[in-house]
C-alpha cells in the first residue's frame, strides 16, 4: 500500500517538470517573433530589390570564375613555347673532330630544299694496260762513231766484242742506220708517250759514245716492261729482205728467266709490224750472242727493220710513210704484250 503512494507521487513530479519545460519553449518562441519583426520593421533594412541585384551579381561572378576555370583546363597559354617555333638549326661546333659532338634538343624547323649529297669519289679502279705508267726503254742502235774498245758479250764471259759500232749504211740511199734508227726511235717515243707510257731513251743525238753493257744498264736501273732495241739489217745478197725481231734462248746461262717475256715480246712487236707494213716476216731469232741481250734483266726484243742492201727496202726505210708504218705497228705490238701481262 505505501509503495503504490510513492509511484503515484514521483509521477505526479514528473508531470510538472514537463509541463514548465513546455511554458518556458513557449515564451522563448513568442520572444524570438516579437524581435523577429522589430529587426524587418527598421528603415534601414536592405529592399527586395537590392537582394535580387546582389544575388543576381553574385551568381554573374560565379558563372564567370566557373568559365575561366573551364578555359584555363582546355586551352593553352596564348605565348607559343620555343619548341613550336620555326627556327634554324644552329650547326654544333666541336673542337676536336674525334670527340663525339653533344646533342642538342630537336626543333621543328622550317621545311627547306634538300641539298643533293655530294657523290663520293670512287676508289680509283685498276686501269687500262694502255693508261698504266709502264717504263718503256727505247733504244736507237749504234751511234755516230764506233767504240772499238771491248766489252765482255756476258757477265763472267770471257768472250769479247766491240763495245758499239756504227751500224751500216742504205746501199741505193746512203743513209747512215744510226740515223735511221734515230728518226724511228724518237717518233716511237712520241707515240707510246701518247698511249700514257713513261719513256727512256738510251739516246736522242747521234754523237754519243755508249756501249751496248751500257745500253742494257739503262733498262735495268728503271726496272722496265719492255726494252726495245731499234736497228736495220744489212747482206751481200741485195735480193734478201723482211722485218725480224731477236731475243735470248730457252737456256740462256745469263737472262733465261725472262726468256718467255722476251719471246712474248719479240712475237706481238713483229706480228703488228708485219700487219701494218706488209713487209716479209723472217720470224724470230734466237740466240745469246749479242751483249746488249745478255746483259739484261728486263723483257728485251731487237727488231731489225729491212735491209737497206735492199734497193726497195732500204728506200722504204728512210720514208717518213713508211716510218709512220713501222711506228705504228711497234706500238700497237708494245701495247699488245703490255695489255697481256
Amino acid at each position: 500500500m505505501s509503495q503504490n503512494k510513492t509511484d503515484g507521487k514521483v509521477t505526479i513530479m514528473v508531470l510538472k517538470k514537463k509541463t514548465l519545460l513546455i511554458g518556458i519553449i513557449c515564451v522563448l518562441c513568442f520572444v524570438g517573433a516579437i524581435a523577429a519583426a522589430a529587426y524587418h520593421s527598421k528603415k534601414d533594412k536592405t529592399p527586395d530589390s537590392m537582394v535580387a541585384a546582389t544575388a543576381e551579381a553574385t551568381d554573374a561572378v560565379l558563372t564567370q570564375k566557373v568559365q575561366e576555370e573551364n578555359e584555363q583546363a582546355t586551352i593553352k597559354p596564348t605565348k607559343e613555347p620555343a619548341e613550336s617555333k620555326e627556327v634554324e638549326a644552329t650547326p654544333v661546333i666541336v673542337d676536336n673532330p674525334t670527340d663525339k659532338p653533344i646533342k642538342k634538343p630537336e626543333k621543328t624547323m622550317k621545311p627547306q630544299a634538300t641539298k643533293a649529297p655530294e657523290k663520293e669519289t670512287p676508289a680509283p679502279s685498276k686501269l687500262p694496260s694502255s693508261k698504266r705508267q709502264f717504263v718503256v726503254v727505247i733504244d736507237p742502235g749504234h751511234q755516230i762513231k764506233q767504240n772499238s774498245a771491248q766489252e765482255a758479250v756476258a757477265p763472267g764471259s770471257k768472250k769479247t766484242k766491240k763495245k758499239v759500232s756504227s751500224g751500216t749504211a742504205g746501199t741505193y740511199t746512203g743513209v747512215a742506220e744510226y740515223q735511221v734508227n734515230l728518226e724511228v726511235s724518237l717518233q716511237l717515243r712520241d707515240a707510246l708517250e701518247q698511249l700514257g707510257y713513261t719513256v727512256i731513251m738510251t739516246r736522242e743525238t747521234n754523237d754519243v759514245d755508249i756501249s751496248n753493257i751500257e745500253r742494257a744498264e739503262v733498262a735495268n736501273k728503271a726496272k722496265a716492261d719492255v726494252f726495245i732495241r731499234i736497228h736495220c739489217d744489212g747482206s751481200e745478197d741485195h735480193s734478201v729482205n723482211g722485218i725480224f725481231t731477236i731475243c735470248p734462248t730457252k737456256n740462256n746461262p745469263n737472262c733465261s728467266g725472262i726468256y718467255k717475256e722476251c719471246y712474248a715480246l719479240s712475237k706481238c712487236v713483229l706480228d703488228d709490224v708485219i700487219d701494218t707494213t706488209d713487209a716479209n716476216s723472217r720470224g724470230i731469232m734466237q740466240t745469246d750472242t749479242m751483249s746488249g741481250i745478255n746483259w739484261c734483266q728486263v723483257p728485251v726484243t731487237i727488231i731489225e727493220m729491212g735491209y737497206m742492201s735492199n734497193k726497195k727496202e732500204d728506200n722504204a726505210l728512210v720514208s717518213k710513210d713508211y716510218q709512220k708504218k713501222l711506228v705504228e705497228g711497234m706500238s700497237k705490238g708494245i701495247q699488245k704484250y703490255l695489255e697481256s701481262k
